[in-house]
């Protein structure tokens, strides 16, 4: 036998309302874990919060190539008739390494071709790398040759989209660099932005679109390329080097539902060297466009840049696009056959990039 106990009804009330305030702090623990875990999640409640800098600047950018890029082949010319030691080698190909040596520019491939007579090239083709043996042959000058034309880096102009204060880094363009001749895009080894001195217009028509032309050789660099791709070029500035150039304007993003056809404005220095905002309209937006650098449609309706550029010229990649005091994108493309009219991607879609540096 044993004996009966009073049962305390209060006691009953407090246990179950403990039990149930650790498990409602087990609930709430495990939607933060999610929250968290979840990259779209915190990006989007990230990006809600971000402010940037919108910049408009024009700048000078040079890139190297990771891998020396085919561009084609050709036939060498014998004293016993013409061949084409490379036929296996396709543009676009990236040529890595030779004979076990990393190739770090063009040149460290001439001199290996020039001093080896049988080469083994690591090649990466459609993303996969593989082994290549080639045997140059000697030309009529007797110099060994396997007959590839070749190219290590790029240069050009276009426009700086932004500049983060939090985390120092810059987007521009609005669209990768791909390789004139191949029409891939170009995979970064280094590379650096300069700012264009010395800048003139050659005006945009129906069929061939314009350009901004600048000096970049002589000036110094105001920051480092860490990254190419469909978004556009990114890395980190160096502020003691643009600080006087960098407006002081801190303005908060857009989302692609916050974007309407409207009355917005393109941010440029290409009209006496001085950064200005000039009238434009959004004609489209088209949030579930397959392609990221495609996402607007931009009419440019200021009469001055127009006077100026007759619409939008290569060069002005990556003009800051603002509407209703935020900024929503950049200038992207012209229309060949309509120069006042071209894309824009959407900000957030280069904001996303910068996690890839």
């Amino acid at each position: 036998m044993y004996e009966k106990k009073n049962f305390n009804p209060l006691l009953l009330f407090i246990i179950i309302f403990i039990t149930n305030l650790l498990n409602l702090k087990l609930i709430n623990a495990d939607e933060q874990v999610a929250f968290l875990n979840d990259h779209d999640v915190f990006s989007q409640h990230y990006h809600n919060n971000i402010e940037v800098i919108p910049c408009g600047i024009t700048i000078g950018i040079r890139i190297n190539t990771s891998g020396i890029i085919v561009l084609g082949t050709e036939k060498i010319k014998t004293t016993n008739g013409d061949f084409s030691p490379a036929e296996k080698l396709s543009p676009g190909d990236l040529i890595l390494a030779a004979n076990e040596k990393n190739l770090n520019t063009k040149e460290d491939l001439i001199n290996t071709v020039e001093k080896n007579d049988y080469l083994n090239l690591k090649v990466k083709h459609n993303n996969k790398i593989s082994d290549l043996n080639i045997k140059p042959i000697k030309n009529e000058k007797g110099k060994n040759k396997i007959g590839v034309w070749v190219r290590d880096s790029a240069q050009g102009i276009g426009t700086m989209t932004y500049y983060n204060p939090i985390t120092n880094k810059f987007g521009a363009l609005g669209h990768g660099i791909t390789d004139i001749d191949t029409q891939q895009l170009m995979v970064v080894k280094s590379g650096d932005i300069r700012k264009a001195d010395n800048l003139s217009v050659v005006k945009g028509e129906k069929g061939n679109p314009g350009e901004i032309l600048g000096n970049i050789k002589c000036t110094k660099k105001i920051g480092d390329v860490k990254l190419n791709n469909e978004c556009g070029i990114y890395g980190a500035l160096d502020l003691t080097m643009i600080s006087n150039n960098i407006p002081n304007e801190k303005m908060p993003i857009a989302r692609k539902n916050e974007i309407h056809e409207g009355r917005a404005f393109i941010r440029s220095n290409i009209e006496d060297g001085i950064i200005k905002n000039y009238d434009a309209y959004v004609e489209n937006v088209n949030k579930f466009c397959n392609d990221d650098s495609k996402g607007m449609i931009i009419r440019i309706t200021d009469k001055n840049l127009l006077n100026k550029t007759n619409g939008i010229i290569q060069g002005m990649s990556g003009s800051p696009i603002i509407q209703d005091n935020k900024l929503i994108g950049a200038i992207t493309h012209v229309f060949v056959n309509e120069p006042t009219r071209g894309y824009g991607i959407f900000i957030e879609n280069m904001i996303k990039q910068e996690t890839l540096i």
